[in-house]
Formats: C-alpha cells, sequence, structure tokens
C-alpha cells in the first residue's frame, strides 16, 4: 500500500504512462509550441516522482518493521494522538447552563459538578502529564522517521508532486502555437480529467480556459 492514500499517490501510479499522442505530434511539428516540450518536462517529472514514491515506501516499510506504537496517550478513558484533543477534553465543563435548563431530564446527568481546587490541580496535573507523554511518543516517532529515511523521502517526494501540480496548472495556461500544440492540450485535458476528475484543486479553474485555448486556435485557422 502506498505511503499516500491522496492525488499524489494515484499520480505517482500513473508516473509512467505516456501523455497520450505527444510522440506522433510532436514528430510532425514545423514551428515551435510550448505546449510540447512543456509536456515532455511533465512526463520526466512524473518518472521522478515515481522513484521518489518507491523510496518513501520501502522506508515507510523500514519504519513499519520497528513495531513502535501508536503516537496517542490515554486520559480518563479516551485515547487522544494532538495536543488541541487533550486541551478540549480538560477544558470541556458539559452543557452551558443557559441550555440547560430547556433540555430533558436526561441531559442533566451530563453536567459536570463544579471542581473543588484540589480537583482543579489534579487536572491540571493530569493535562501536563498527558501532554509530556504525548511529546515523548512523537518524538520517538520522528527520530524513527528520520533513522530509517522515511522522513527525507517522503519530504523529497511530496515535494516533487508540489511540482508536478505547479508543471501541470502551467500547461494548461499555456496558449498553443500549432495544430500540434493545440492536439496536444486537448488530449491532456481529456486524460487528467479521466485519471483525476474535474474536482482537482490544483488546476480545476484553468480546465474551461485550455479547452477554449485550443478552440480559438482551430478557430482561427477555420
Amino acid at each position: 500500500m502506498k505511503t499516500h492514500i491522496s492525488r499524489r499517490s494515484l499520480a505517482a501510479g500513473l508516473a509512467l504512462a505516456p501523455v497520450a499522442g505527444l510522440p506522433a505530434l510532436a514528430g510532425g511539428v514545423s514551428a515551435p509550441d510550448p505546449i510540447l516540450p512543456a509536456l515532455e518536462d511533465l512526463r520526466r517529472l512524473k518518472d521522478r516522482i515515481n522513484g521518489l514514491d518507491d523510496a518513501a515506501q520501502r522506508t515507510h516499510e523500514a519504519l513499519s518493521e520497528l513495531g513502535l506504537e501508536t503516537p496517542s496517550i490515554a486520559l480518563d478513558g479516551y485515547t487522544f494522538a494532538d495536543h488541541d484533543a487533550i486541551d478540549l477534553h480538560c477544558d470541556y465543563v458539559g452543557m452551558p447552563e443557559k441550555n440547560i435548563d430547556n433540555t430533558i431530564a436526561l441531559l442533566e446527568s451530563w453536567r459536570k459538578p463544579p471542581l473543588t481546587d484540589e480537583q482543579k490541580a489534579a487536572r491540571e496535573a493530569a493535562r501536563r502529564k498527558a501532554h509530556d507523554e504525548l511529546d515523548a511518543i512523537k518524538r520517538r516517532h520522528d527520530e524513527a522517521k528520520i533513522a530509517t529515511g522515511y522522513a527525507a523521502a517522503d519530504g523529497a517526494a511530496t515535494e516533487a508532486f508540489e511540482r508536478q501540480g505547479d508543471a501541470e496548472r502551467a500547461i494548461f495556461e499555456t496558449l498553443p502555437k500549432s495544430r500540434a500544440g493545440a492536439i496536444a492540450l486537448l488530449r491532456f485535458a481529456a486524460d487528467h480529467i479521466e485519471d483525476f476528475g474535474v474536482n482537482d484543486a490544483k488546476v480545476e479553474d484553468v480546465f474551461p480556459d485550455a479547452i477554449r485555448a485550443a478552440a480559438d486556435f482551430f478557430e482561427g485557422e477555420a
């Protein structure tokens, strides 16, 4: 299973797939078109992402083999994996007083009684202890990620994938200068929609303009 169940993982799985029609189109270009080299650069970037993602997966497997405990702590019968959740739990004082009188009797059992000074002190001590325990567990995980190489590998793969999104957006924003470029742009848009759908936040706002740009080129030739 891939380290990231996300658009990055899906793209990595498709990284070696050629851009539809690009080789044949490129051979017939009589004048430079900015879209064609941009598509070739994107293909090379996807190849690199595929290698980086595989490296991240290998280091993730090494991290898993360490059998580390899940980075979480138990408090009051609940499990917490982040500090904000600890604070929210400890700060909860029950239902607001103004609402209690308007609720059914069953909800009265949800109201917490006022805490004594001793109870407040014990509560604060429990809060601090929970934060310290969670910090210690998270430190062990961070150290393991560094030692296994997972942190560096995963960071490199994620950074490269962000560059891929930027490269894809740049292609959609490029105006075609030739029939080959216009056709390649349309095919690239179709493949992208097929792979990721239209709700890709990185490029969804430029899809329509890219298709119109290709249509404008052919309209100008008509």
